[in-house]
């Protein structure tokens, strides 16, 4: 993906934020989406690493269940909105883009959990690629990456790409990550529902390398 394509992607979400884009991301339940997964997680206070967070609405669950969150939005307006509407000091906002991602501040530890949602489709193949090794070293050795796999029609959009499971896979075993769960989730937002798009989550464990 070139540099202006992940411009364009943030762009978009920047505009986003003075439109409804706000309420219907805080509307999505975080638990019914997590949920599959509550019981692969670590105990609190165990911490997570959110990559592009948006508005903060999974970051600010999981902070309320008892965990250190560092939520990374790589949109100012957006970590804005967040740390507006979930102001707390158990979520540490970072900036952060992928497929480098080079978080400022940088964490000072690895994290038992790496949460991806809603992102991978924003990324080409090549992004992902590059991507993925970022990724898995966020990660603690026996930690959780959960990545969702944007599936059905596509929107009329430069700034989304498809997503195969089988290659997601592919390239987090190449990458240490060793496949544990694959959950198939409606889109909880019912224009989606209707359009035929759903998500495929993975759930992936670190390994050691």
């Amino acid at each position: 993906m070139s540099k202006r394509s992940i411009e364009r992607v943030l762009d978009e979400y920047a505009a986003a934020t003075t439109g409804s884009f706000v309420e219907r991301s805080e509307a999505v339940s975080s638990e019914k989406l997590l949920e599959p997964f509550l019981d692969m997680f670590p105990p609190p206070p165990a911490r997570i690493v959110d990559i592009a967070a948006g508005t903060g609405r999974d970051a600010a669950w999981l902070s309320q269940r008892g965990y250190e969150v560092t939520a990374v939005e790589p949109v100012a307006a957006l970590r804005e909105v967040g740390m507006t509407l979930h102001a707390t000091d158990r979520i540490d906002w970072c900036d952060g883009t992928l497929p480098d991602l080079a978080i400022s501040p940088a964490p000072a530890r690895r994290f038992d959990v790496v949460l991806l949602s809603a992102v991978w489709q924003h990324l080409d193949d090549p992004d992902r690629a590059r991507s993925m090794p970022n990724i898995a070293d966020l990660a603690v050795v026996g930690g959780l990456i959960l990545i969702s796999l944007r599936q059905g029609p596509s929107a009329p959009s430069q700034t989304l790409h498809e997503a195969s499971v089988p290659a997601t896979i592919d390239l987090a075993s190449a990458n240490g990550l060793q496949m544990e769960r694959e959950v198939r989730i409606e889109s909880m937002q019912a224009a989606d529902r209707a359009a035929g798009i759903y998500w495929t989550w993975l759930a992936f464990r670190r390994l050691a390398r």
